[in-house]
């Protein structure tokens, strides 16, 4: 500072000299003498307090100030060390803000990617530019080459009712449809969808989600018929329990034979309804996976051998012969012997029941080697199952029309079977039967025990 007040009074007393020169010059010789030595001198001047100064300047910058130089210097470079602070701050903010925005994209696409719905990003031209793996999946046109939302989904209709959905759609509002597509009108390969739709912001694109509620819709069609039957199956008892009670009350029957008939009659009817409850309470159980299987070592030799006679007194009665054979001792398999138990009266009991009298029932018992199981086998001499009938004989509540007067039961047995010997067991079972000739019905399961002679 101390320098500049030097300059300053130095280029005063110039310029005293220079006016005191030129009034004299001004007095002998031309009047344009002067101005040009003012011009001359003051440019000088000027110059030399210039370099002076950016002199200083490169000084402070390079932090070759005095302590004593408080002036311009210090405020120059205070000045550019605070836009160089804020130019830093300005740089580093950016980029935090750009790594935050790609982070949350990245966060973004993860979570897409993870849906297992569909997700599908179309712009105003109706036209995919984002996916998600999901409705990847559901089709096989590459987005590069921005397919149109009709091509990229496969169902004219489905797209069309989505297109048209989205038409007007304020931001935030969500518009859901629901929409069902079958293969050349075929139901039961029908897929249905629960769609919604929206648009995020104002000149944005549109956001739509699939859900797929085919499954859904399917449990709740079997869970609503299930209970229609299973209200059919329990109103015939009860409605046979109720008339016969009412009569005995009513004193309206005095033989006592009659009586013990009713009473008899109602026995029945209970008993067939305390199956049919405990039927469907365990294939309940089974399907939903709750059912807990006493798993040990178990003879199914023995077990059949057990069942057969327990039925043996009811096969008598009607001149039918029942014989069990086995083929070798020991086939021992890993399961719940109670429930295979189950299996195997259901099987000979159904038998017994539609074979006419004098006929004959098998029941063989026999170890597989290929497949490392014990096959339990039940071949009768009965009526025979009709050909339109055998596909749907394991069906809850399915019985076959033509023989319900012939036996009655709760068309629950055959579901059971099935559920204990796939589910329960990971085995297999199966029918093979000729109408009027009789039928073979059969279960395997599988060995999975080391000390099994059928292994």
């Amino acid at each position: 500072m101390t320098r500049l007040l030097l300059m300053a009074v130095t280029g005063a007393a110039l310029a005293a000299v220079v006016i005191a020169t030129t009034v004299s010059l001004a007095e002998t010789t031309s009047p344009v003498w002067p101005a040009v030595v003012g011009a001359v001198c003051l440019f000088f001047t000027v110059l030399l307090s210039g370099r002076v100064f950016i002199s200083r300047i490169h000084g402070v910058l390079e932090g070759r100030s005095s302590d004593t130089d408080r002036g311009i210097e210090s405020d120059v470079a205070s000045a550019l060390k605070k836009r160089e602070a804020l130019a830093e701050t300005s740089v580093r903010n950016e980029v935090l803000a750009r790594k935050l925005a790609e982070d949350r994209a990245d966060e973004a696409r993860r979570v897409l990617s993870s849906l297992d719905d569909p997700v599908i990003v179309f712009d105003d031209f109706n036209e995919v530019v984002d996916a998600n793996d999901a409705a990847g999946r559901m089709s096989d046109v590459d987005l590069a080459d921005k397919p149109s939302l009709q091509r990229f989904i496969g169902d004219s209709d489905l797209a069309g009712q989505i297109e048209e959905s989205a038409n007007g759609i304020q931001p935030g509002e969500v518009r859901r449809i629901e929409h069902e597509s079958s293969e050349d009108g075929d139901d039961e390969r029908a897929q249905a969808w629960e769609v919604a739709t929206r648009r995020l912001a104002p000149g944005d694109r549109w956001v739509t989600v699939l859900h797929d509620v085919t499954r859904d819709r399917e449990v709740a069609r079997l869970k609503s018929e299930f209970v229609a039957k299973a209200s059919h199956e329990l109103r015939t008892p009860l409605s046979s329990i109720h008339a016969y009670v009412e009569m005995l009350v009513d004193g309206e029957v005095e033989d006592v034979g009659q009586q013990a008939e009713f009473l008899r009659i109602v026995h029945e009817e209970s008993a067939r309804m305390s199956r049919l409850v405990e039927n469907m309470l365990d294939i309940s159980r089974i399907e939903a996976g709750v059912a807990k299987a006493e798993r040990g070592a178990v003879d199914l030799g023995r077990v059949a051998a057990r069942v057969v006679e327990a039925i043996r007194p009811k096969a008598a009665e009607r001149s039918i012969d029942l014989v069990i054979r086995s083929e070798s001792d020991g086939l021992v398999v890993d399961g719940d012997e109670d429930m295979l138990a189950e299996v195997v009266e259901n099987l000979v009991g159904n038998a017994v029941k539609y074979t006419p009298e004098h006929g004959r029932v098998a029941v063989s018992i026999d170890p597989d080697d290929l497949t490392a199981s014990v096959v339990t086998t039940v071949t009768d001499t009965g009526l025979g199952i009709p050909p339109d009938d055998i596909d749907r004989l394991f069906e809850k509540f399915y019985r076959i029309g033509r023989y319900e007067r012939t036996a009655r039961g709760t068309g629950l047995g055959l579901n059971l079977c099935r559920n204990i010997v796939e589910k329960v067991h990971q085995g297999r079972i199966g029918v093979d039967s000729t109408l009027g000739m009789g039928s073979r019905f059969w279960f395997s399961v599988p060995v999975r025990y080391s000390g099994s002679t059928a292994a």
